[in-house]
């Protein structure tokens, strides 16, 4: 783990029980050379000893007229390569309770009838409720 990272413990259901895994996120503020970027580690390998879906995004906060905070993630380039089947942006909604949390990745849904939010809210809701975003 990277000295800058956080282990975030999330709940989601496999196999028709509930679990909780790690996700691991580390988050650099925007500077003036640059954007905010964020990582986010997902699905531990144990066998292999590493996480199994990292993902790197550039950072942008959004005009919205809702009652929340509005986000864009862009992957980095070296994500895409890695994956170019995904898209590339993301349009993330961070609301004043997690029930109104929303993003248009293609997790999102599937994730929310699971009973929980997909990896990019977790990321931005922990951020945003830490006063870090």
């Amino acid at each position: 783990m990277n000295a800058g990272a956080e282990i975030i413990p999330i709940s989601r259901v496999k196999d028709g029980e509930r679990i909780v895994e790690d996700m691991e996120i580390e988050f650099a503020p925007e500077t003036l050379g640059g954007p905010a970027v964020l990582l986010i580690c997902c699905r531990w390998l144990k066998r292999a000893m590493r996480w199994g879906d990292v993902g790197i995004y550039e950072v942008t906060r959004k005009h919205t007229d809702w009652n929340g905070r509005a986000y864009s993630l862009s992957r980095s380039a070296d994500s895409v390569d890695a994956d170019p089947q995904h898209v590339t942006h993301y349009a993330v909604f961070i609301g004043t309770e997690p029930a109104d949390d929303v993003c248009d990745c293609r997790g999102h849904h599937g994730c929310e009838k699971r009973g929980h939010p997909c990896k990019h809210t977790r990321a931005l809701r922990h951020l945003v409720e830490g006063q870090r975003i």
